[in-house]
């Protein structure tokens, strides 16, 4: 399963996960199991600014890790599912993005 082999790859504790996953859940609106690229950027945001630099610093993080990415010229159309999402958070605290 997807999920199983992200976790088994990544260093999060089990409470780290369980955070990550309530932040997914609470920003899934649409109940789709997955995150569009603006609502994580939008996340990102609140924690510090993302000015256009940044913003296409985390597109090319968010098309690293998303297994099933499709690039469209829209990246309102890119979303993610709960794995990529675990690693894309594992690449921001990588590459210390912004000093998350």
């Amino acid at each position: 399963r997807k999920e199983q082999q992200a976790l088994d790859q990544l260093p999060f504790t089990r409470a780290q996960v369980k955070g990550f996953r309530e932040i997914f859940v609470e920003n899934d609106l649409e109940g789709t199991d997955s995150l569009t690229f603006p609502t994580v950027a939008s996340l990102l945001n609140t924690l510090v600014p993302l000015g256009d630099r940044r913003v296409q610093q985390l597109a090319e993080l968010f098309q690293k890790q998303c297994q099933s990415f499709q690039r469209t010229a829209d990246m309102e159309e890119w979303s993610m599912d709960f794995p990529d999402f675990l690693k894309l958070m594992n690449a921001v605290l990588d590459v210390d993005f912004c000093g998350i």
